[in-house]
């Protein structure tokens, strides 16, 4: 039996406005130095706060709601709701703490919206098994939970005043600090998470014949 194309799929949509958010906080953070407590709020507090617009914007469409499982729906929102308050939250500490707490902050924000994304993978593949695997399965959504949670561990694990000085350029030594390794980690995430968001949005927005769509799906998942 020949296979017949489908339409293509509009969630390729919150990957890819899920992607350029991170990609430009990881650039931000990398082509930045002095990564201070500050300077991490401030560029967390305004990804957090832009990317939960735009997210957010994109899974209220009509079209996008009627193709995405529930449980991954619901799931998305709730890292958005998350993403959004932490970043409120970064912007404050930034203007009345200079960024103190920034790392609990950040490995909190982490922990919950990377286990959020991977239950909700989970309990897609479990409650809509058609649909899930029609838009690709749940492998894409786990991996981004477990490297967002993994930030969180690290974020949450190292000391707010740590500090280790090194031997630096000529005859001033460098120190590094707790600021300077959470907020390096952030911008690693970043390039990494916008990788993969990039890819799975390239991925869905080809349209593909239903057996094969489905095939994918069952072993993504």
């Amino acid at each position: 039996m020949s296979e017949t194309p489908i339409a293509r799929s509009p969630l390729w949509l919150v990957p890819a406005v899920r992607a350029l958010p991170a990609l430009v906080l990881g650039l931000v953070i990398t082509f930045t130095g002095g990564h201070s407590t500050a300077f991490g709020s401030v560029a967390f507090g305004i990804w957090a706060l832009v990317a939960t617009i735009v997210a957010v914007l994109v899974l209220i469409r009509p079209d996008v709601a009627a193709a995405q499982p529930v449980a991954a729906r619901r799931a998305l929102l709730g890292v958005q709701l998350v993403t959004g308050i932490a970043g409120i939250v970064a912007l404050v500490l930034a203007l009345t703490a200079a960024g103190a707490g920034f790392g609990i902050l950040v490995g909190l924000w982490a922990v919950v919206a990377g286990a959020l994304e991977i239950i909700g993978a989970v309990v897609s593949r479990r409650s809509d098994p058609a649909r899930t695997a029609a838009v690709g399965g749940v492998r894409d959504a786990i991996i981004v939970g477990a490297l967002t949670f993994v930030l969180g561990v690290i974020a949450l694990a190292i000391p707010a005043g740590f500090r280790q000085p090194f031997p630096g350029a000529g005859d001033q030594p460098g120190v590094l600090t707790a600021s300077i390794i959470v907020v390096g980690v952030l911008g690693a995430w970043g390039v990494i998470v916008a990788v993969l968001h990039g890819i799975a949005a390239v991925s869905l927005r080809e349209p593909r014949p239903a057996a094969a769509t489905i095939g994918r799906g069952a072993d993504a998942s």
